[in-house]
């Protein structure tokens, strides 16, 4: 990939002060597995790819000491997922010839039975007959008060956070907190359209639809990024107000429970590019996720999503009586794993892995899934004829120098 020829792109010299001195030579560890980037050199393309860079480099700014006291942190808060060895898991080509769906229902719930999209085959996953493995030593007695997370070739595929400090981060652990959350986004459905998040996802409900996407997006027929959602200009003041501090929480529990590298990569590539996120009409915003997806009683089919970075999943139920009580599973097909959750649980997830929320275990019940996410269309700014600035054309001239053809 050639981008635009500028003196400095041979010698390294007059750039800005930020970057002066910095090369390949003096990067962390490149990883690039949760981040959806681009082998095009469109502008847009081009500006997503520095900003995966340009949280990497290492700069005055960035402690290894910081990075090794969180690392222990999470060692000590999170406890290791194997899956089990007679554990299904799925390949990928198998994932993608067909929809594959997975059923959460207790014994004595009636089976779910989605219907065909694109005349793809159906496959169905049953949780209850152990054919992913579902790991729960975070509730047993000596696993109380800790998360769980999964590596796989020293990267987190998941992170699922301490439930006692996710309830009260979000704050939803309060008697009707999670009822009043539920009707700020309910109000976001019923002024949305019930549409979709991408045309990979087959979205189901075994009662009424109700389902809708908001937040910063790329402009469809013009270019640019919309940072206020219509959806979000149609909700009272209030409602905005609770789902943006619901954000805000998130990205709390985001900032400590994944990696020091990941969270400044993520804060990093925002800066470089100036991306919208999550934004309400009084102009005050969110400060890493830009957009949000909200289900009633849904299930969707095994995907990937193209995401910036990691994604995030809870659920909500106005149900006091279900407040401890496991009420949907998050899969990763491919990995052989069904995460159990419950209202409040927060579960961060590379969505560059195939992964899936499972129907409710029990159909007594309304849920509430939502996901919060940061697309890479909106990190490069959908616009190809604003070009680089100098800052960005230096960092894309190193992730070319970096990655060579092996883009996903």
């Amino acid at each position: 990939v050639t981008h635009h020829s500028t003196p400095w792109q041979a010698t390294h010299h007059s750039v800005h002060p930020s970057i002066r001195g910095v090369t390949t030579s003096n990067m962390r560890p490149y990883t690039r597995s949760h981040s959806r980037l681009f082998k095009s050199s469109s502008a847009s393309s081009s500006r997503v790819n520095a900003a995966h860079v340009a949280g990497v480099v290492v700069n005055k700014r960035y402690k290894k000491s910081r990075g090794k006291k969180k690392y222990k942190k999470l060692n000590e808060s999170l406890l290791p997922v194997t899956a089990r060895n007679d554990a299904k898991r799925w390949d990928a080509e198998e994932l993608l010839s067909c929809n594959v769906y997975a059923d959460g229902g207790n014994k004595n719930n009636k089976p779910i039975q989605p219907k065909k999209d694109d005349n793809k085959k159906v496959k169905i996953i049953f949780i209850n007959k152990k054919e992913l493995f579902v790991p729960k030593q975070h509730v047993e007695k000596k696993g109380n008060g800790k998360g769980l997370s999964f590596v796989q070739d020293g990267v987190f595929q998941f992170v699922l956070t301490p439930r006692d400090r996710s309830l009260e981060v979000t704050r939803v652990a309060g008697t009707g907190m999670q009822a009043k959350l539920i009707d700020a986004y309910c109000d976001a459905i019923d002024k949305g359209s019930n549409n979709k998040r991408g045309s990979k996802c087959s979205i189901k409900s075994n009662t009424a639809f109700k389902y809708v996407c908001a937040g910063a997006a790329p402009n469809r027929a013009s270019r640019g990024v919309t940072p206020v959602h219509h959806v979000i200009r149609n909700l009272d003041q209030e409602s905005q107000k609770m789902i943006l501090d619901h954000f805000k929480g998130i990205e709390r529990l985001f900032k400590e429970f994944l990696p020091t590298s990941t969270v400044q990569q993520v804060l990093g590539g925002i800066d470089l590019v100036d991306a919208k996120t999550f934004t309400i009409t009084n102009g005050k915003s969110s400060e890493i996720y830009a957009s949000f997806a909200v289900g009633k009683n849904v299930f969707l089919n095994s995907h990937t999503d193209d995401d910036f970075t990691y994604s995030c999943t809870t659920l909500l139920c106005s149900d006091e009586s279900k407040k401890n009580v496991f009420l949907a599973y998050f899969c990763f097909p491919r990995l052989g794993i069904a995460v159990p959750l419950r209202p409040g649980d927060t579960l961060f997830f590379n969505a560059r892995e195939p992964h899936m929320i499972s129907s409710r275990t029990t159909d007594d019940v309304d849920i509430y899934c939502l996901s919060f996410y940061l697309k890479s269309k909106v990190i490069g700014g959908n616009d190809n004829k604003k070009e680089l600035n100098e800052k960005q054309e230096y960092y894309a001239t190193l992730f070319d120098e970096m990655s060579g053809n092996e883009l996903n």
